[in-house]
């Protein structure tokens, strides 16, 4: 039996409030900007445009021949004649009268008339753009009226109560305040729902069935957008190892954790690759604390900086790296690992690159490079490559030809689905077998009412990260740890018998390692 969906859930669950007020203010600089240009083209437009006008009135009492005072005992015979009184002031008799009076080639004003409410008083009123011929034609109006009005009947009179005065301000002052103000709102609101539709429209990765819907890639787990503390600088890098991370985002890690170790299992894989389309998607971020999670489960770890041009690990994990013990260094001199292999607190291996080298690819493309990777398998249960984007540089595509799996790291509302695609195409190439995608970065409130969204599970479960997260390991992971690897005591003890590991597989220093006169052919060497 199929469920019918309900379609206005579904079209507020397209909806993503935040994606849409990030994307605005990420372009207000060019909303304010069309907002100013068109409070600056309705100012001058407006001025160009701009006519005064002039308005000068008279009154006058509209009355039957046979009453002596302006009582409303003659209303009803009053305020029809007044009536009547108003459609000769509109006559083109009048018009025309009052052209020859004043010497006018055209009545170019405009005459209106009005009887007050409930009295016998008439009102007349003359607009045109100028103040003095405003007080010409009025008065030439009333001088003419009294003539014209003795066609109508004999039985009323009308008798001015205030003669016109020349106005001295005009009706509708130019205020180009006001002008610019208004301009500035309607362009503000414009250019707001334009790029609203904009963002509505633009084809990135805003939810989890985008990424089932869109990518060439399965979604193998969502990580939310976390938190700084106010005490965190703003540069530093969020840990699942850091006591201030939440329980919810060190749980994102291990279910992600347990789905690799589920995949790397199939075939016996044990290189995995981390990339991203483009930069500052949080690839390297991620390859820092999956290899910290598989730490935690009591796996043996090597992180390896593979980002050769822009390392980052060291940074993380706040190591100093003199450049004879960086990756690159270790590579083109075909030293020993062991001298260039860093153990952690959490009891993670790390080889790290010190300032980077713009001949990574040919580190990386290189029989050494190969070759060592080869062997630390032997010493670890996984290695985590952290590898640059495979948009920014050919080091992916040749990194995931040593790699076992690859996992495609895809940032909240970035980069569009076309883009992300190819790079997945890009990464198929390789021989490792692509996993699926992350989600990165997630921080978006559902508009459904079933939900809180991501942001707000997040929040929920933070409150109780900091007692959980610091259970004994094996009370939490009975399933996934045989044997209590990782020390409570936060030791740095790691493996026992490193170095006779270490030299089981590698020898003891060059007499063991393999020349690769390919890497030297190309003038890589320590010193670059």
């Amino acid at each position: 039996m199929s469920i019918r969906r309900n379609e206005p859930r579904d079209i507020l669950e397209k909806i993503d409030p935040y994606s849409l007020v990030t994307d605005l203010l990420k372009n207000l600089w060019a909303i304010l900007l069309g907002a100013i240009s068109v409070a600056m083209m309705a100012t001058v437009v407006s001025d160009m445009n701009h006519v005064d006008t002039y308005t000068s009135s008279a009154t006058f009492a509209v009355m039957s021949k046979k009453g002596s005072t302006y009582i409303y005992t003659d209303l009803n015979s009053a305020i029809p004649m007044a009536e009547t009184f108003t459609d000769i002031l509109n006559s083109s008799v009048l018009k025309e009268k009052v052209c020859n009076d004043i010497g006018l080639a055209s009545f170019d004003a405009k005459v209106t008339s009005y009887v007050i409410s409930n009295t016998n008083i008439l009102v007349v009123e003359v607009t045109s753009d100028s103040p003095h011929k405003t007080f010409r034609i009025i008065t030439s109006v009333i001088d003419s009226f009294s003539s014209l009005s003795q066609y109508a009947t004999n039985a009323m009179v009308i008798n001015t109560l205030r003669q016109p005065n020349i106005p001295t301000f005009p009706n509708n002052p130019f205020i180009p305040e006001v002008v610019a103000f208004k301009g500035f709102a309607y362009g503000f609101v414009i250019f707001t729902i334009i790029f609203a539709i904009l963002s509505y429209y633009h084809d990135t990765i805003k939810s989890e069935n985008d990424v089932s819907d869109k990518l060439a890639a399965p979604l193998i787990g969502v990580i939310c957008q976390e938190r700084r503390k106010r005490d965190t600088r703003n540069d530093a890098t969020i840990l699942v190892s850091d006591i201030s991370t939440s329980f919810y985002f060190v749980e994102q890690f291990r279910k992600i954790a347990l789905k690799l170790i589920g995949e790397a299992e199939k075939d016996g894989s044990k290189v995995i690759l981390v990339t991203s389309t483009g930069e500052h998607e949080g690839k390297s971020t991620f390859a820092a604390n999956i290899a910290l999670t598989f730490a935690k489960q009591g796996k043996d770890i090597i992180l390896l900086d593979g980002d050769l041009r822009r390392p980052s690990q060291a940074r993380f994990f706040e190591k100093k790296i003199s450049h004879d013990k960086a990756l690159s260094t270790m590579v083109a001199q075909r030293t020993h690992p062991i001298n260039t292999i860093q153990m952690d607190e959490s009891g993670l291996y790390l080889l790290l690159e010190d300032t980077g080298t713009q001949k990574s690819a040919d580190i990386v493309s290189s029989n050494t490079f190969k070759q060592y990777v080869e062997k630390l398998k032997g010493v670890a249960d996984f290695i985590i490559i952290d590898s640059p984007p495979v948009s920014v540089a050919v080091d992916a595509t040749i990194l995931a030809n040593v790699a076992d799996l690859s996992v495609m790291i895809v940032k909240y509302n970035d980069f569009t689905v076309e883009n992300i695609n190819e790079a997945i195409d890009m990464l198929r190439e390789g021989k490792a077998r692509l996993v699926g995608c992350v989600l990165n970065g997630v921080r978006s409130i559902s508009l459904s009412s079933s939900t809180y969204g991501y942001y707000g599970y997040y929040n929920y479960y933070g409150r109780y990260g900091k007692y959980n997260r610091y259970k004994d390991l094996d009370e939490e992971n009975d399933i996934l740890v045989e044997n209590n690897a990782v020390f409570d005591d936060g030791s740095s003890e790691g493996i026992k018998g490193t170095d006779e590991v270490f030299s089981q597989y590698f020898g003891k220093g060059d007499e063991d390692s393999t020349n690769d006169d390919n890497l030297h052919d190309k003038g890589v060497s320590a010193d670059e």
